[in-house]
């Protein structure tokens, strides 16, 4: 999943784990990447919210895997130069509702996404010929609310697949990116 995806300048409104923790239990993060010379610094905090009163029989950090988000991370794929095209691709491992789906890169050339597949159901509804500018996806686009979620369910062994094309003749790039899935 794209660090930037859980940034605090992130424009998602979704949480993106919510799990009940009971007294004591930890939380780690693990984090790859970083400039080629030196790294970088990265830091994280975990907000909390009341969790009011259990259900009958329910114990303190009970909780049921439909009723929590998730992430769902896609392959790293590298955009060769000069009209390339790749494909971003994951596969299910528990069924999951779809919500906002982040794309980042590392080059300022102009990418475009040209399809999005979901089970092999077309989700962008018209073919198009320049594509959905990738940026529409960062992390900071205002593109990214509570009505760009996919809302598709996906059940496991079933694909997800994003085709992205290098417009411009620029060098490659590389592209990371995920989906924040919504509770069902």
């Amino acid at each position: 999943m794209p660090a930037a995806a859980m940034a605090a300048t992130s424009q998602s409104t979704d949480e993106i784990i919510g799990v009940t923790l009971a007294a004591g239990t930890s939380v780690s993060m693990s984090v790859i990447g970083g400039a080629a010379v030196g790294g970088y610094d990265c830091g994280a905090s975990i907000a909390t919210d009341p969790v009011g009163e259990l259900a009958p029989g329910q114990a303190p950090g009970d909780f049921d895997l439909d009723s929590i988000g998730l992430l769902f991370p896609l392959n790293l794929a590298a955009i060769p130069a000069a009209l390339g095209t790749t494909v971003m691709q994951a596969t299910c491992n528990r069924t999951c509702r779809l919500g906002k789906l982040f794309l980042t890169n590392d080059a300022a050339n102009y990418l475009g996404v040209t399809s999005i597949l979901v089970g092999g159901v077309e989700q962008l509804a018209q073919s198009t010929v320049s594509g959905v500018p990738i940026n529409h996806f960062s992390p900071t686009s205002t593109f990214q609310n509570e009505y760009m979620d996919l809302d598709v369910v996906i059940t496991p062994g079933e694909q997800v697949a994003i085709s992205i094309q290098n417009f411009t003749a620029a060098t490659a790039s590389n592209v990371l990116g995920g989906i924040y899935c919504l509770p069902l």
